[in-house]
C-alpha cells in the first residue's frame, strides 16, 4: 500500500519527482533515472574524464565506476565526488520539497564540485591545490598529491 492509498498524500502529483516532475519519486529515480540527475552524472563523468554506467541502484553504480579507477588516490577522489553528488542531490530535493527552492543542473554541478573540493582537501592534508585547479582538472590534482606523497623524506 503506497502513501496515496493510505491517505497520507492528496494526489499523485505529491509523489512526482521534485526535479523533473515526470515520474514517481523513489531512490532509484531520484539518484539514477531523473533526467536532471542523469545530466549531472554525465557532467561529473566528463569532468573526470571517465565513463559512468548507471546501474540498477546507487551502490551498483558506485562499485562499477570505482573498479575502472586503478589508482587508489584517484578512486578516493571519485568516492568523494560520488558522495558529494548523492548528498547534494538529496539536500536540493529536500530544499525544493520543503522550502520551494529551485535549482538548475549547472548550479547543482557547481555545488558538487565545491563540496567535493572542501571534503577532499579537509580529508587529505597532502593536497595543496586551488579550487580553480580542482574545477579545471580534479584527476591531475589528485595525481599530483599522490606523487608528492611518494617522494621519500631526506
Amino acid at each position: 500500500m503506497n502513501l496515496l492509498t493510505r491517505g497520507i498524500i492528496k494526489d499523485n502529483q505529491d509523489c512526482k519527482c521534485g526535479f523533473c516532475g515526470e515520474e514517481e519519486e523513489d531512490s532509484k529515480h531520484l539518484f539514477l533515472e531523473c533526467s536532471m540527475v542523469r545530466w549531472i552524472w554525465r557532467a561529473c563523468a566528463k569532468w573526470w574524464g571517465i565513463n559512468v554506467t548507471l546501474g540498477a541502484d546507487c551502490w551498483n553504480t558506485f562499485q562499477v565506476t570505482g573498479r575502472e579507477l586503478k589508482e587508489k588516490g584517484v578512486r578516493e577522489g571519485w568516492d568523494c565526488i560520488w558522495n558529494s553528488l548523492v548528498w547534494t542531490v538529496w539536500l536540493a530535493r529536500n530544499q525544493k520539497t520543503f522550502q520551494g527552492k529551485e535549482f538548475n543542473r549547472e548550479k547543482l554541478l557547481e555545488l558538487i564540485q565545491l563540496k567535493s573540493f572542501q571534503w577532499i582537501t579537509a580529508k587529505k592534508e597532502r593536497y595543496a591545490f586551488t579550487l580553480t585547479d580542482w574545477f579545471l582538472n580534479p584527476v591531475a590534482c589528485l595525481e599530483d598529491g599522490l606523487r608528492k606523497r611518494r617522494v621519500p623524506y631526506k
